[in-house]
């Protein structure tokens, strides 16, 4: 829910969508922790951007938007709910003119020009807007396709390594189980990966996403695992994947009513625990953390900002996975990076690895949850993205297909021991400086980490990483989380009684069993479960208190004082007739 992310810190500062958003690019390491959250995004609430044409610049056609819908409405309290501003503008060009096709693409907007030779007039310009081809759905050279592929794979990797490094060491998985995690889960993100761009057999997009492990989930799953044990976490992945799918008719209809204060509390609860789980990973579990792991921690967290603040706008994305490395380097300088043996090439994913799924209802409430608002992130993902790449969607048909797709890998994923996956917009940022925007692009990154999954040495490498290392990149990438979760406090009018008091309360639920972990271990362990989850908490107590105060509650108005009508003034009726003086 949750991110996505699950954000944003702000995806949508920068509102022009052609080659000047650079400076906007520069704040995407930020925007990709949001994304990685479950979740995280409101940012589609406030989307307003240009039609573009074929080179990325604004279109010289008058922009027209779509109708309002009548879940855009504003609150008595001036909050609107999340999702609600979510229709893309669209160009006149783009269906408004009266000689071609409504939704089709205009010939300026496709690479190369159409011809059309023996007509004339409408029909001539008619026939040449049917034949060209949007720029999303044109097939790139070679050379192109394959090196806009590895950047979004080098973008997107730390999120997939990161993930698996958090549940494999807070579950204390032996390496085989890892390795076979890893596997698992870049074998799942290159199959979503692919449905997304591809969109066949309904589902998926058919947009220019990627697919990643949501960071809510992540740390939901590790929280059932160790509440109960891992067979009833994939479970619980496998029925939050089966009520996505069955829920697809109703998602959109629901989650675009979920209030946005509520959202944000969630992403800041989200964030909140997943520090606190990577502070786990730097301490370790043998007691107070060693000065060399908090030194190793800072050193990856410092080289993480320094390096976000120096690289070129383009390479800023990569800032968490090279700080990574830089604190990988000196964990080997310091003797602390011992490398997994084995000379195996060819690694591969378990079915069912920690044995027959338990499927617990109650146990599953958590992600249930969260898999409520990965669809209202799915909602603001789908039209951020076709806004982006300037292609006009009916958007309750393609975020249908895009929560199926989320749905069906997730899945895949619950079967293989990973956790629930999630749409991310966490390449939208590559695109816009690129302004490369063919889905055939990202369906082959999801080729080349399918092929990745299979490579031993990648599993063996990242399962050698010290604690401090991956507890340091986990920390402030998730900390970008928080900021994205308080960020989108702007669309809420906080003067108001209702946004105030719900906000107060979802994070005083959420928030206690997080910072005090000990408050509910009492209580039955079911209930334990439900109660200790900080998302579930923020998110049931925060729609409660909200729906609160839409209720009529009836005014107590006290006795009038003084004499009633028709009364002297010590309350004895006038005789009829009398008149005061």
């Amino acid at each position: 829910m949750v991110d996505r992310t699950m954000s944003d810190v702000d995806a949508s500062a920068d509102r022009s969508l052609g080659p000047g958003a650079v400076d906007a690019a520069g704040d995407e390491s930020t925007e990709a922790a949001a994304r990685f959250a479950a979740g995280e995004s409101a940012t589609a609430g406030s989307l307003s951007g240009s039609a573009r044409d074929g080179t990325g610049s604004p279109a010289a056609s008058r922009a027209v938007p779509h109708p309002v819908d009548a879940d855009a409405a504003v609150h008595q309290d001036g909050e609107k709910p999340f999702g609600s501003a979510v229709t893309a503008p669209r160009s006149a060009a783009e269906g408004d003119s009266l000689d071609g096709p409504a939704g089709a693409a205009p010939p300026d907007r496709a690479s190369g020009s159409a011809t059309v030779t023996g007509l004339s007039g409408a029909a001539a310009e008619k026939r040449a807007v049917d034949a060209v081809v949007h720029p999303v759905d044109e097939v790139p050279p070679v050379g192109r396709a394959v090196a806009g592929a590895v950047q979004h794979l080098v973008v997107m990797a730390a999120t997939p390594i990161a993930a698996v490094l958090l549940i494999s060491r807070s579950l204390q998985l032996d390496d085989a189980s890892a390795r076979a995690l890893l596997s698992a889960t870049l074998l799942c993100c290159g199959i979503g990966t692919l449905f997304q761009s591809v969109g066949r057999f309904g589902l998926g997009a058919r947009l220019p996403f990627v697919m990643l492990p949501g960071g809510a989930a992540v740390v939901l799953f590790i929280q059932i695992a160790q509440e109960s044990n891992p067979a009833t976490a994939s479970g619980a992945v496998i029925i939050t994947a089966v009520v996505g799918i069955v829920l697809v008719p109703l998602a959109r209809r629901f989650v675009t009513r979920l209030p946005a204060v509520v959202m944000a509390c969630m992403i800041v609860v989200i964030g909140v625990n997943l520090v606190k789980v990577a502070g786990g990973l730097i301490v370790g579990t043998g007691g107070p953390a060693p000065m060399w792991a908090v030194g190793l921690a800072a050193v990856t967290i410092g080289s993480t900002v320094v390096l976000h603040r120096v690289l070129p706008v383009g390479w800023r994305r990569l800032s968490v996975l090279l700080g990574m490395a830089v604190g990988g380097v000196v964990a080997a300088g310091m003797g602390r990076f011992h490398l997994q043996p084995g000379s195996a090439l060819v690694q591969t994913p378990e079915l069912f690895p920690f044995g027959t799924p338990h499927f617990d209802l109650i146990a599953a409430i958590p992600l249930l949850v969260f898999g409520l608002g990965s669809m209202a992130e799915a909602t603001g993902q789908t039209v951020l993205n076709a806004e982006v790449v300037g292609k006009r969607i009916d958007t309750g048909v393609t975020v249908g297909r895009t929560i199926r797709g989320d749905a069906v890998t997730s899945l895949l994923s619950g079967m293989l021991g990973g956790a629930t996956m999630v749409t991310s917009g966490e390449n939208i940022g590559l695109i816009r400086l690129t302004d490369v925007r063919s889905r055939y692009v990202t369906a082959l990154t999801g080729v080349l980490l399918a092929v990745a999954a299979f490579f031993a040495p990648i599993g063996r490498l990242v399962n050698s990483l010290p604690g401090p290392v991956v507890g340091g990149t986990a920390a402030i990438a998730f900390a970008m989380i928080i900021v994205a979760g308080l960020g989108m406090f702007d669309r809420v009018d906080l003067t108001s009684d209702r946004a105030l008091i719900t906000a107060t309360a979802a994070l005083t639920a959420g928030l206690l069993p997080i910072l005090t972990p000990g408050l509910y271990q009492s209580f039955p362990a079911d209930l334990r479960l439900l109660l200790g989850s900080g998302v579930t908490m923020t998110a049931v107590v925060g729609v409660v208190v909200s729906l609160l105060f839409l209720t009529r509650v009836p005014t107590f108005r006290p006795p009038e004082s003084g004499p009633k009508p028709g009364t002297d003034p010590v309350g004895r009726r006038r005789p009829v007739g009398h008149r005061s003086a």
